[in-house]
């Protein structure tokens, strides 16, 4: 409830012609993949939906770059379908990017192509944009961090056991302790002591 004066923003299209379908190379790439040249004056909404973004290492970057204007909002809302409750809204006001990834991996046998990460722009209908996207190698880095690194203690401690018992092993009962190389150490032990 307000008595200041506000604006609706009113955008009649056909919803077919203002969504689009954006597929996310498996491997990485360093290259910008550009999805829109120019938004149609007066659009305030465009929703693209993200293919094969379906594991939790993996991060793009949606870089929605204003044209002819000083001033502008734009809001991004992400929704991932499989994670229950987890829609994100993002505001923007200059030149930015929304980084884009999924808290948890898609579920076995759950189809992307038909349900995928959605994002919608709400755009300034004064503005014009430019919209691409491209993979965030620093996101990806992160989330990689963030969900491995508890693993790291327990995988450095076997290896020194690993290394350990391969010292134990090649030094003869009554001679001095010889040292073997590491990565003899690793060839060479078998399930049981794994």
């Amino acid at each position: 409830p307000t008595r200041e004066p506000f604006q609706f923003t009113v955008d009649i299209h056909n919803p077919a012609d203002r969504e689009m379908t954006v597929a996310m190379p498996k491997w990485y790439s360093f290259s910008t993949v550009n999805i829109l040249d120019d938004t149609l004056m007066g659009s305030s909404h465009y929703q693209f939906n993200i293919t094969g973004l379906d594991a939790t290492h993996q991060a793009v970057e949606l870089i929605v770059t204003p044209k002819f204007c000083s001033k502008h909002k734009t809001i991004a809302k992400i929704c991932t379908p499989w994670a229950n409750g987890f829609n994100r809204f993002h505001q923007l006001d200059g030149d930015e990017k929304v980084t884009i990834w999924t808290p948890e991996s898609r579920p076995i046998n759950y189809n992307t192509t038909q349900n995928p990460i959605v994002v919608e722009l709400m755009l300034d209908s004064d503005c014009r944009y430019s919209i691409s996207i491209r993979q965030s190698f620093g996101e990806m880095l992160a989330q990689i961090v963030q969900q491995f690194s508890h693993w790291l203690p327990a995988h450095l401690v076997a290896i020194l056991c690993l290394a350990l018992k391969h010292q134990l092993s090649i030094t003869p009962k009554g001679e001095r302790f010889r040292c073997g190389a590491f990565h003899k150490a690793l060839a060479t032990c078998t399930p049981f002591f794994i």
